[in-house]
């Protein structure tokens, strides 16, 4: 997402055009990576210090994500026809 290194304490951010694979985590003696193939999915993770944890995770679209449909902004929500879906495959791979 950002390179290399920890997360910036007390992030709250979004990432876009994601690059495969979109996500690499890692703990002493533990890594993950996520995956979508969704072209506009989004990482969005936040940090609070405060509360000793983190959040990362894949989406199908950044904040305000009415705000951006209305406005024809990329990385919107996505309007659905009554009785249709919308899914995000995601895949979690952790190594030791």
């Amino acid at each position: 997402m950002t390179g290399d290194g920890p997360l910036a304490d007390d992030i709250d951010a979004t990432w876009t055009d994601l690059a495969d694979p979109a996500v690499e985590l890692g703990w002493p003696g533990v890594a993950a990576t996520m995956r979508t193939g969704v072209a506009d999915a989004v990482v969005v993770a936040a940090n609070p210090v405060a509360r000793g944890s983190a959040a990362v995770e894949i989406q199908t679209h950044a904040p305000d994500g009415l705000r951006r449909l209305l406005g024809g902004e990329p990385y919107a929500m996505h309007a659905l026809d009554p009785g249709a879906t919308l899914s995000l495959d995601i895949t979690l791979a952790m190594t030791r």
